[in-house]
């Protein structure tokens, strides 16, 4: 059986909780491939966005575990060292200039695990703390 259907590819979409993603990538490389192959195995798992953002890194990061952790978290997870420790930080939480819905949709999520918030909570921050010009899409 091919090791790759196993494990769903992440995509690097709002739907996906990248840190979990990323446990069950490495509990999966440990059991089906040798530890030397896990820079190389990576890619295999990516597909649509992320498979477009590591096509677009430089060979210098793709080449160790460590490099490819630190960069596929600070790419799809909110950044080490920003630890929402009260309701208020997330109630505040807005789509920064530069972000993107889908990374705006990550950062939501994931805070969202930290804080027990619901699901219409969720959807309210997100139509409502999305930059105006794409409130309107929606």
């Amino acid at each position: 059986m091919d090791p790759t259907k196993l494990l769903a590819k992440f995509k690097g979409d709002f739907t996906e909780n990248p840190s979990r993603w990323w446990k069950l990538f490495e509990n999966f490389v440990s059991l089906y491939y040798d530890e030397s192959k896990f820079c190389n195995a990576f890619p295999l798992f990516l597909e649509e966005n992320a498979q477009i953002w590591f096509n677009g890194l430089p060979e210098d990061l793709t080449n160790t575990r460590e490099n490819l952790k630190c960069e596929f978290l600070k790419k799809y997870q909110i950044s080490y060292g920003q630890n929402f420790q009260k309701f208020s930080d997330f109630i505040d939480l807005k789509q920064q200039e530069t972000e993107s819905v889908a990374e705006f949709i990550n950062r939501v999520n994931a805070l969202s695990e930290d804080q027990d918030v619901g699901q219409q909570f969720k959807l309210t921050k997100l139509q409502y703390r999305c930059k105006p010009e794409l409130v309107r899409l929606m």
